[in-house]
């Protein structure tokens, strides 16, 4: 019978989270491009006023929600016409509120709502958006590949520094927990370790992930022996050596649950 290992591991900006940044980057940029460009007026339309008189329901929604599109009614040598609006937000006009319309005058039952600078503003988040991500993507990508490259570079070159585990912390401040099972979140290790000088010092690790178990460890008494490697020249860059850190079986990690509530 097999037992599974939860493997800890550094947390990085890999392959697949580009893809994905890449990929919401594109959806959001391009949908937010269509959006921008289905609300352009022609210039030889004409503007004229007209009066929210219903709301379109998404088919999602069962009542009035923040995405429900105001209709618009307005009139033309007499004859009233009808438009929807493309945007719909927890801004929405008020029915009997006034608001504009573009018509073609060839034929006035083609047009569009003039949308106000708020409406504009919405609409424009979306390309931002995904120009973000598509920024964001590479550059944490890259980063991270720097900061891999940096690790190899300081365990080949830096100062082996021997020191035991002597906290466990969440990486973002916050312990996530679903019932008495630790979630898979970010962490930090602190290591104690003597430096050249021979004063003792903390190091703090990288994030790392699959690490929630060991916090139930008695690592106080059972020490976690952990190498740190410095840097010769700047004591501030180093790594702790996250490999050192034991993988934990998930029958482990049940039984140090077990032991936590004794």
């Amino acid at each position: 019978m097999s037992v599974s290992t939860t493997t800890i591991q550094r947390q990085k900006f890999g392959m697949n989270a580009l893809v994905l940044f890449l990929l919401a980057g594109i959806v959001f940029f391009g949908a937010g491009l269509f959006a921008v460009m289905d609300t352009k007026i022609d210039r030889n339309w004409i503007k004229t006023s007209a009066e929210v008189v219903d709301f379109f329901k998404n088919r999602s929604a069962g009542k009035r929600g923040g995405l429900d599109r105001p209709v618009y009614e307005y009139s033309v040598d007499g004859r009233s016409y009808r438009i929807t609006s493309n945007i719909g937000s927890q801004f929405n006009p008020a029915v009997g509120e006034r608001g504009e319309v573009a018509y073609n005058p060839d034929r006035p039952d083609q047009a569009k709502v003039v949308e106000s600078a708020g409406s504009w503003l919405f609409l424009l988040m979306f390309p931002l958006v995904g120009i973000s991500f598509l920024i964001i993507g590479p550059v944490l990508f890259v980063r991270s590949l720097r900061r891999s490259k940096h690790i190899s570079d300081l365990i080949r070159t830096g100062q082996k520094l021997e020191g035991i585990l002597v906290e466990v912390q969440p990486a973002n401040g916050i312990n996530v927990q679903s019932g008495n099972k630790k979630t898979r979140g970010m962490y930090k290790v602190l290591v104690s370790a003597t430096d050249r000088a021979g004063i003792v010092q903390n190091y703090i690790s990288d994030p790392v992930i699959n690490i929630g178990g060991l916090a139930m460890v008695d690592f106080r008494n059972d020490p976690i022996l952990i190498d740190v490697y410095v840097n010769l020249t700047n004591s501030q860059d180093y790594y702790v050596d996250i490999s050192d850190l034991p993988n934990l079986t998930s029958q482990r990690v049940s039984e140090l649950a077990q032991l936590a509530k004794k």
